[in-house]
């Protein structure tokens, strides 16, 4: 479990790192700011596919929680997290509105992530 952890939470670094990449560039640099936008956004769809068969069963089973409790929760933000994602990827924003879109999924993703 240790290793699924470490691995999950370089994860969670790596796609920290990538939006704070994007931010620093999101209106100076379009064509850079969609390449790293795209890598995000791939990354993270990745991430949750990683997370939900193979961290929450292991979860459940040692927390004895498989219909409530924290992989509830987290399963029902990866639902808002791919609506969020995919509502971005559906629409043609300015710039600074998709930002404030992308800003609201990153605020949702902090509230998500490793919880220590």
């Amino acid at each position: 479990m240790y290793e699924i952890k470490e691995i999950l939470f370089r994860d969670h670094e790596r796609l920290a790192g990538l939006y704070d990449d994007y931010s620093a560039v999101r209106c100076s640099d379009l064509p850079i700011a969609f390449r790293l936008w795209g890598e995000y956004e791939e990354g993270l769809r990745r991430h949750l596919e990683m997370e939900e068969p193979v961290l929450f069963p292991i979860f459940e089973s040692r927390m004895h929680m498989a219909d409530s409790g924290p992989t509830w929760i987290m399963s029902s933000q990866h639902i808002e997290i791919r609506g969020l994602l995919d509502g971005l990827q559906r629409t043609y924003l300015l710039p600074a509105a998709r930002f404030d879109r992308a800003l609201s999924l990153h605020r949702l993703l902090k509230a998500h992530g490793p919880r220590g």
